[in-house]
């Protein structure tokens, strides 16, 4: 089962480890290789973590500590010390990993298809976007559904206005 895989390899991921059996698809997206951003595998994983996107994003702003474990299940990293404001936005979360005292407020956007490192003691305005997926400039291979995707890496002590 689609869904069952990615949920397997989302683990994996958060604990570091290299499977054997990743998919292909996901093992080319991660190391900056052209691939199907159609694949059903991957489709799968981006209705996995809109799921729990939905869930966080119609949360009381008084439901913190299930906000906090929402995102901790969504990120691949976080530190002790975060807080983002709702709505948040990303693909499959767990490509992203953030510092220490971690402050992202209202409608960041994510889109991890390849790995985001935020640093220690960063801090993001509202209406921001980071974006790792590539697409061709070329429209016939745009249209059929080619990506690739580049890391993004932030150090310590930033902070992005919006």
């Amino acid at each position: 089962m689609i869904f069952t895989n990615f949920v397997l390899v989302k683990r994996e991921m958060k604990m570091k480890r290299q499977s054997e059996e990743m998919p292909e698809v996901w093992r080319k997206m991660l190391s900056g290789e052209r691939y199907d951003a159609l694949d059903p595998f991957l489709i799968e994983g981006l209705q996995k973590t809109r799921e729990l996107l939905w869930e966080f994003n119609r949360l009381s702003p008084s439901k913190t500590e299930r906000m906090r474990e929402i995102i901790s299940e969504i990120l691949g990293k976080c530190g002790e010390r975060f807080h983002i404001n709702q709505p948040f936005r990303c693909d499959y979360g767990c490509n992203i990993e953030v510092g220490e005292d971690f402050f992202a407020n209202f409608n960041l956007t994510i889109l991890d298809e390849a790995k985001v490192t935020i640093g220690d003691n960063c801090f993001i305005g509202p209406n921001v976007s980071i974006f790792t997926a590539c697409h061709p400039l070329e429209a016939e291979e745009r249209n059929k559904g080619v990506e690739w995707a580049e890391p993004v890496t932030i150090g310590d002590s930033v902070w992005i206005g919006g």
